[in-house]
């Protein structure tokens, strides 16, 4: 299990999609995450390395992780990306240039059918505060895209956005395989205001945007153009929206990804109809 420990951004996909090229299984590392909750998730879901960055948002990733790992006997490599990395860490950068002497990768054997074996890991908090880990395989990644296109109601291909964590469920499903699966294109943002994501839609011409559902009105009101969102978010359908196809993701706190599409309204739409 890899950890990934970057922001949403384009080294993070390669990153992500050559682990799993490699037979690997992806786990997300929020940037926001204390040295506590990183240890805490390294325990629960078995991690044995991670890739970071030398600096996110002006802090010391590449020190926090590396002295996670110092902390941590499971921890056997750490990965980074950028400049000034401080040492302990191995360099992305070093790797990459010496690819043409390593070889050819090898064959990686699966047992049955490959597209069923885990390739994601995603995490959720029970009742007590304790993180569970939730397995996905690729087809159940595959399935999840299928239904956010037809949620959607999409008919061609789509340059998504994505604004979540790169190796979340959102991330991985709501955005890189159903960008993939439409045959179009899959771009990302760290936003750190709403006017730099708006420039962000802007400049990537983006047909529909993942992102958290309490930014989806701001943004709208920010947009001189229609565009898609599509709404991570619990479930609770508090957040206004604007009617132009609207998706709501839905993660039940982390469990899963389910895509609803609202209403001609803009309302949520129940999974299930209310008893009374």
């Amino acid at each position: 299990v890899l950890g990934i420990h970057l922001p949403p951004c384009a080294d993070a996909a390669v990153i992500l999609f050559a682990a799993l090229k490699a037979g690997l299984v992806v786990a997300p590392l929020p940037i926001y995450w204390t040295k506590s909750e990183i240890e805490a998730a390294i325990e629960a879901a078995s991690i044995k390395a991670m890739v970071t960055a030398s600096e996110i948002e002006d802090e010391p990733s590449g020190e926090l992780v590396r002295d996670v790992a110092a902390d941590t006997f499971a921890i056997r490599f750490v990965f980074a990306v950028g400049e000034g990395q401080p040492d302990g860490l191995i360099d992305l950068t070093e790797v990459l240039a010496d690819l043409d002497a390593l070889g050819e990768p090898p064959e990686i054997a699966r047992r049955g059918e490959a597209a069923d074996h885990i390739a994601l890991l995603s995490m959720a908090r029970t009742p007590d505060d304790e993180l569970l880990i939730v397995p996905y395989g690729h087809n159940q990644l595959v399935a999840i895209a299928t239904g956010h296109l037809i949620e959607a109601g999409a008919t061609g291909s789509e340059t998504v956005l994505s604004t979540m964590h790169p190796a979340s469920l959102a991330s991985v499903a709501g955005a890189m395989t159903t960008a993939l699966l439409s045959g179009g294109r899959i771009a990302f943002h760290h936003g750190t205001s709403l006017a730099g994501l708006a420039s962000a839609v802007d400049s990537v011409n983006a047909d529909r945007i993942v992102l958290p559902e309490v930014m989806v009105g701001p943004l709208a009101a920010c947009l001189e153009r229609d565009v898609a969102f599509s709404a991570v978010g619990v479930g609770l359908g508090v957040a206004p929206a604007p009617a132009a196809r609207t998706v709501d993701l839905l993660t039940l706190g982390g469990l899963c990804l389910i895509p609803r599409a609202r209403d001609a309204a803009g309302r949520r739409v129940l999974l299930v109809d209310d008893v009374v």
